[in-house]
């Protein structure tokens, strides 16, 4: 069976308003439609409880999943997508969670005879590091970027991109080597969205809420974690 996982990017208020992750999942689902037509596959929106918007509810994978069921639910598509099974990965607050928790669910599936993992396009080095280190070897994995971005953060100076994206991989592959790192990591995250909420729960922007985000980390990880390679340098 083919395997599908879709990373989540926050939890739009109104997914149908949100021309981002609509651009996304609409290249997902025709990438998929056009790999599995008329066969099983197993499909995987991931992310957790990420709502930075009160009264914080829902999952990102919950809104993916909702959302891909409609299309897959179309007339037009007839039977072709009659055996498309959409499980969802509800856990995660991370990049690195997004994919251990949905290896947990192929392992329990138990017939993945190929992975492919979709994501952002800036991410995709990061994808492709981190899941070689979680999958092990294990199986085929294919990481297909989506360039669909078109917010102010895909304009950043490259150079920014780059080393968000190196301090990213450097920290999801430290927290793998033990399950105090990972532990540790799901904290930092945990407080990341803790941190975001504050904020905008005072007016901030969203935007401007995670730059601030990232200017605090290195401090949150000075103190969570002090051999901690650091997700993100000032």
């Amino acid at each position: 069976m083919k395997v599908f996982i879709i990373p989540g990017y926050g939890i739009p208020e109104f997914i149908e308003r949100d021309q981002n992750y609509l651009t996304y999942l609409h290249v997902a689902f025709n990438r998929i439609y056009a790999s599995a037509k008329g066969e099983k596959a197993l499909i995987i929106p991931c992310g957790g409880p990420t709502n930075c918007a009160p009264p914080y509810e829902g999952t990102e994978a919950a809104v993916i999943g909702e959302y891909m069921q409609k299309l897959v639910d179309r007339s037009v598509m007839g039977n072709r997508c009659k055996d498309w099974l959409i499980t969802l990965e509800d856990r995660s607050l991370s990049t690195l969670e997004n994919l251990m928790f949905a290896k947990e669910i192929i392992d329990r599936e138990d017939d993945g005879e190929s992975v492919t993992i979709f994501c952002e396009a800036t991410r995709d080095q990061r994808i492709q590091r981190v899941s070689a280190a979680v999958f092990d070897g294990s199986g085929s994995i294919t990481v297909e970027p989506i360039d669909f971005d078109v917010s102010v953060n895909r304009y950043l100076d490259e150079a920014i991109i780059d080393r968000k994206e190196q301090v990213e991989i450097q920290g999801s592959l430290w927290a793998l080597e033990s399950p105090d790192r990972l532990a540790k990591h799901h904290e930092l995250f945990e407080r990341k969205f803790a941190l975001l909420r504050s904020l905008e729960s005072s007016g901030m922007s969203h935007v401007d809420a995670v730059a601030e985000w990232y200017r605090q980390a290195s401090g949150m990880i000075a103190e969570l974690m002090p051999d901690h390679p650091g997700l993100i340098r000032q």
